[in-house]
């Protein structure tokens, strides 16, 4: 992708106009903003990051970037290896209690069940319902997945 080109949804599309609208004085920061369904001050905002940046300035800074929350590769391929070489066949539960008690790893259950799902080691499944049976009044099945 070249440098100059900046993906817009259409959403900031309608801001990009907006904002040039309210920049040539054709219309007021309070009705671009009440067009937008933002407050005045989250539109001054906006259009001060426009002056600054220009039209980059609309578009979300972490666009094309991965999250903050993410896992390195070779963090989740360390995870993976004590998982095979160790802990094959546990549940993600049981083996995140050993990665915080013997590794001094701390992950969440989740984020370890992601994980190695992403390596097909783990299967996540839906809950079942807790309750079933047949309602009172109407005699329907319920709670049966």
């Amino acid at each position: 992708m070249r440098k100059n080109i900046i993906p817009m949804s259409t959403k900031e599309l309608k801001k990009l106009h907006l904002i040039k609208k309210a920049d040539e004085k054709l219309m007021t920061q309070a009705q671009a903003a009440d067009l937008l369904d933002i407050t005045e001050r989250q539109f001054k905002r906006i259009i001060q990051n426009y002056r600054l940046l220009g039209e980059r300035g609309l578009v979300h800074q972490l666009r094309d970037k991965s999250s903050n929350r993410n896992f390195s590769d070779h963090f989740k391929k360390s995870i993976v290896y004590i998982y095979q070489k160790n802990f094959l066949g546990y549940k993600p539960t049981f083996f995140t209690e050993k990665l915080a008690s013997e590794f001094n790893i701390s992950l969440s259950k989740e984020s370890v069940q992601i994980t190695l799902a992403e390596h097909t080691l783990w299967t996540v499944r839906k809950k079942r319902l807790k309750h079933s049976g047949v309602h009172p009044i109407t005699g329907e099945l319920f709670g049966q997945s």
